[in-house]
């Protein structure tokens, strides 16, 4: 029998995070990251709406891949190329969203290791 959990604030039925909690392996990069919006970010964050526009704009290398198999130094080369096209800051703020999105991940067991931990800002 399958469960459904619901988030109170907005009566959605969680069954789909299910599904994709028993595999995180498997989880790509965009599925984690709807789940730290949904379930974290929109409520706990200020700007929520200026993560997900960045997102929208800057980690289209990332959406479909499997978020486990990012690795640190596809996470450093993004890194530097966004500083070089859009300048310093947004490669800084980008690389703390990725950060963000993969410790959350990380304490609520949907992902298992963080690729951009040695990795440095510019």
């Amino acid at each position: 029998m399958k469960q459904f959990y619901y988030d109170i604030r907005i009566a959605k039925p969680w069954s789909s995070v299910l599904s994709a909690a028993e595999s995180p392996e498997s989880m790509t990069f965009a599925e984690l990251f709807d789940l730290y919006i949904s379930l974290y970010a929109k409520t706990r964050t200020k700007r929520p709406g200026d993560t997900e526009a960045s997102y929208n704009r800057y980690f289209e290398q990332f959406k479909e891949r499997p978020a486990a198999e990012i690795s640190r130094m596809e996470v450093q080369k993004w890194v530097n190329d966004l500083a070089d096209q859009s300048g310093k800051h947004t490669a800084n703020r980008n690389y703390d969203i990725l950060r963000a999105v993969f410790n959350w991940g990380i304490k609520r067991n949907y992902q298992s290791a963080q690729p951009s931990s040695r990795g440095r800002r510019t």
